[in-house]
């Protein structure tokens, strides 16, 4: 079981900063775009490995916003509706 993070640590502030961020309506918006662009977009360049991997630390940075969502207090808000940030 992951251990909960106190109120007063890094961790805590930060995932806070991240659900404050993209839980408004306009987080939301910009965080289905993020997915939509970066994240749920094919990441393999056939015959370009530098390409390839330029793509994959794009969405690399769209797992990581999602991650700190499912951390935060309220993860049931990203969790049950993950499908709803992409098209």
């Amino acid at each position: 079981m992951a251990k909960k993070e106190q109120p007063a640590s890094p961790e805590f502030k930060r995932v806070k900063l991240y659900y404050e961020t993209f839980s408004t309506e306009s987080g939301k918006a910009v965080l289905k775009d993020l997915r939509n662009s970066f994240y749920d977009a094919q990441s393999y360049v056939p015959g370009d490995p530098y390409a390839t991997a330029f793509s994959e630390g794009c969405r690399s940075v769209v797992l990581g916003i999602l991650n700190a969502l499912k951390q935060s207090q309220h993860p049931e808000l990203f969790e049950e509706s993950l499908d709803e940030y992409s098209e």
